[in-house]
């Protein structure tokens, strides 16, 4: 097992119990305690993962890094895999969560000179300081729980901008109400960046297919590109697919 992989089960252990022993990690890995202390540190310092005494633990459930971690293979996947759809010396709008944060770092890592607009102050601290990467963060009230911008400032700054393509997530999507949002605020930010793109890519793991949530804020034929996992319901995606959207099952 390589360094990546044992860092994605690890994530995937913790996520699935909510804490765990380093003792019982090293042994459902098949690794030594140091590895698995080296590796938690490793994590801890992108702030995945949490040490405390003795036990490998998630972060805050507020944070983003919290959400990040639930799930974190499949998102991890479907971020990589978005991230092919950007060419160099683009200009594309990313919306805010755990999957659009990781496809944001993809690009980065993964393409040049490539300008990010985003709602995202968790994405704008984190990629801020990558060479290749220009974020541009929209401006807005501060929502702390969520580490966004949101508000009617956000209409404003997208005024002038016009990109040809949006990569954003949702907490939710049923084939009556279309995707959904948790929050009022943060589903009329991304009803107002997606109206400066062209066209709309949603970022959106299997387990959110399927689930509603508090405010629908996109229909399906908004969105032309859906990228998901298999754990996906395969009826749903290909309803979608009937519909026109293209599905991308990574």
């Amino acid at each position: 097992m390589d360094m990546i992989e044992r860092h994605v089960k690890m994530i995937e252990l913790v996520a699935d119990r909510g804490e765990i022993e380093t003792g019982e990690l090293a042994r459902l890995l098949n690794t030594s305690e140091v590895t698995v202390r080296n590796d938690l540190n490793t994590l801890s310092k992108k702030g995945i993962l949490a040490r405390r005494r003795g036990y490998a633990t998630l972060p805050n459930p507020d944070d983003t890094n919290y959400h990040m971690a639930l799930h974190y293979e499949a998102k991890l996947k479907i971020a990589a895999a978005a991230a092919q759809r950007v060419r160099d010396g683009e200009t594309i709008i990313v919306g805010t969560g755990s999957t659009c944060a990781m496809f944001a770092a993809q690009v980065v890592e993964t393409r040049r000179n490539v300008t990010i607009l985003t709602n995202s102050a968790y994405v704008a601290a984190n990629l801020c300081k990558e060479p290749d990467g220009r974020i541009i963060l929209l401006g807005g009230s501060y929502q702390k729980h969520s580490q966004c911008m949101v508000g009617p400032l956000i209409k404003r700054c997208l005024e002038d901008f016009h990109v040809g393509t949006a990569f954003v997530g949702a907490d939710g999507f049923t084939d009556s109400g279309g995707f959904f949002g948790v929050d009022m605020e943060r589903a009329e930010a991304l009803r107002e960046m997606v109206r400066s793109a062209e066209r709309v890519c949603m970022l959106l793991d299997g387990s959110k297919l399927g689930k509603s949530g508090t405010v629908s804020f996109l229909n399906a034929a908004c969105v032309a590109e859906l990228f998901t996992d298999s754990s996906a319901d395969s009826v749903l995606c290909e309803n979608l697919r009937i519909r026109g959207m293209h599905v991308n099952i990574v």
